[in-house]
């Protein structure tokens, strides 16, 4: 399969599959261009499909588990793609990557306790707190004047200052499109160290980074992983969500078994049979697809950037180092919240508000640009026209 422009541009019809960013959308028009729910809108690779036909063909669907080989695949690619060196053994399977941050939360930080969190960030970083009896520390990140966002050390140490022992990283970062640097990461990394604080790195869109950046796994630092946990997963890198399975990283063996035990006594013992097999098939023989569409997503990215620009003048993006996510500023429209979302609502624009990422980011949204070109310009010129007329 030649995995070019013409594959993507293709893209596929979602409607009535109980796809969430599609069929999940409540009081939008029905020719709505949904831009909002993190996933991609283009066939997975034809080597995952194929597994996962190959496996549905068997007609006995019973209990399972991971061989060897398929569980040497994740730390494989993971050294294939991004040099780390960590294996299998220091591997533990996971649902979702959330299940990993809520699992962590539980095992890493004790009730009442305060955990740090970089802010804005994916929502569910603040529930994965909450809803286990804890607290949020939030540690806003800061903007300068060349529109990149950046780590406030001095808010972070506050926090741990203050009695947070544990922060939950997002790196890299959703919804700021950003790329951690290794300097940056380094001192992160030092400054929780030297408090004793367990970092807890959801990498989960590490494959989506734009030259000349690079991605810098916690792993990487041998200085400081043993005070962390990497959460990562095929699901946004091969666009296999549904199929539900993620993995920890962690060199420190209590961590790493202390998450076993804890996953254990859920009742999180083993992937699906499809999950198992997709997953394999995309990291052993993923990359010609994986190059293909990272390819593609640069186009889009900067296609974004400059279409925005021209249909929104007033709009300012956040550089986009990272993921197929873009955050929007649209403060200078001066257009309260509810009117602005409204307005994306009867023009057809389904995007994901900027409240869903902490208070104070009202007048942000994100918009996900991994689709086919046409489908993100049809987007864009939809929330233009809402801008316009709200």
């Amino acid at each position: 399969m030649k995995y070019d422009r013409s594959f993507f541009d293709r893209g596929l019809e979602r409607k009535n599959t109980n796809c969430e960013k599609w069929d999940g959308l409540r009081g939008f028009p029905p020719d709505t261009v949904p831009l909002g729910v993190a996933d991609m809108d283009f066939a997975v690779a034809e080597e995952v499909t194929q597994a996962v036909t190959e496996r549905a063909a068997h007609p006995n669907y019973g209990y399972t588990f991971q061989s060897d080989a398929e569980k040497r695949a994740a730390a494989d690619f993971w050294h294939r793609r991004h040099g780390t060196d960590f294996t299998a053994e220091e591997t533990v399977l996971l649902p979702c990557v959330i299940t990993g941050q809520k699992t962590c939360v539980q095992l890493f930080s004790e009730p009442g306790e305060r955990i740090a969190v970089l802010s804005p960030v994916y929502g569910p970083f603040f529930s994965s707190v909450t809803l286990n009896g804890r607290e949020v520390a939030e540690c806003p990140v800061t903007q300068g004047a060349d529109g990149v966002w950046r780590m406030d050390y001095d808010r972070i140490e506050a926090a741990f200052r203050e009695g947070a022992r544990m922060l939950l990283l997002c790196n890299p970062h959703n919804p700021l499109s950003r790329c951690w640097k290794r300097d940056e990461l380094e001192q992160l990394l030092a400054l929780a160290h030297r408090w004793g604080v367990t970092v807890v790195s959801d990498e989960i869109h590490a494959d989506f980074v734009y030259g000349p950046d690079e991605f810098v796994s916690v792993q990487s630092f041998e200085a400081y992983r043993e005070d962390c946990v990497s959460l990562f997963a095929a699901s946004k890198t091969f666009n296999i969500a549904g199929l539900q399975i993620a993995h920890a990283a962690a060199y420190d063996r209590k961590k790493r078994e202390a998450i076993r035990r804890r996953l254990i006594e859920n009742g999180a013992v083993c992937g699906n049979i499809f999950a198992v097999r997709a997953e394999s098939a995309a990291f052993e023989y993923g990359d010609a697809w994986l190059d293909g569409v990272t390819a593609y997503l640069t186009g889009n990215r900067n296609l974004l950037l400059k279409t925005a620009k021209e249909l929104m003048p007033k709009a300012k993006v956040s550089p986009i180092s990272a993921t197929y996510l873009a955050w929007f500023d649209l403060t200078d429209y001066n257009i309260p919240c509810d009117r602005m979302q409204e307005a994306f609502r009867k023009a057809g624009a389904a995007v994901v508000p900027g409240s869903v990422f902490g208070k104070g980011n009202e007048n942000f949204v994100r918009v996900n640009f991994g689709c086919p070109e046409a489908q993100m310009l049809e987007g864009l010129e939809r929330m233009a026209k809402a801008l316009k007329e709200a």
